[in-house]
């Protein structure tokens, strides 16, 4: 079962806990779908907004996107793009 974001929230605050920050709110239809224009996206992100501890280099692994009901949840990372699109330069 799945629990909205709004819900995720309190939630959290209930027991003590902070969720991750948002980045940004937008139709599925806006993200980029090219290898080249997901990775010059992913790389506007360029600091972590929930580093774990002060020493950490900040630099974000890449993002989460999800539904608005949670329902589907995806991690679009850095290292994956940065690789795939290395090969097919070579």
């Amino acid at each position: 079962m799945y629990v909205d974001a709004d819900q995720i929230v309190k939630i959290a605050e209930e027991i003590g806990f902070q969720t991750v920050p948002a980045l940004f709110d937008a139709d599925a239809a806006e993200l980029p779908t090219d290898l080249a224009e997901t990775y010059r996206f992913l790389l506007k992100f360029e600091s972590s907004g929930c580093k774990l501890d002060e020493d950490a280099n900040g630099v974000p692994e890449g993002i989460v996107v999800r539904s608005s009901d949670r329902s589907r949840i995806a991690k679009i990372r850095r290292e994956d793009y940065e690789r795939t699109l290395k090969r097919r330069k070579n």
